[in-house]
């Protein structure tokens, strides 16, 4: 099951995010640097925990965690 999050720029700072067509929150794309800039910006857990946190956080999460699992094969 694909999951699609849009992204959409609603004035000068600050962008919306929809999941599904539903308006999760909204956010300022340049803090994520100017604020809190990256002790390394190669680190892709950090990067993925401040994505996830400006992408709606704990909303996300949950909408996250009410998808279906996909199969594990073993082999």
């Amino acid at each position: 099951m694909p999951l699609t999050i849009t992204l959409r720029h609603t004035a000068a700072d600050y962008a919306d995010v929809s999941i599904a067509g539903q308006r999760l929150t909204s956010f300022e794309p340049n803090a994520l640097l100017v604020n809190q800039p990256f002790t390394d910006p190669c680190n892709p857990v950090e990067y993925g925990q401040r994505l996830l946190n400006v992408l709606g956080g704990p909303a996300l999460h949950t909408l996250l965690a009410r998808l279906p699992r996909t199969p594990h094969l073993t082999v």
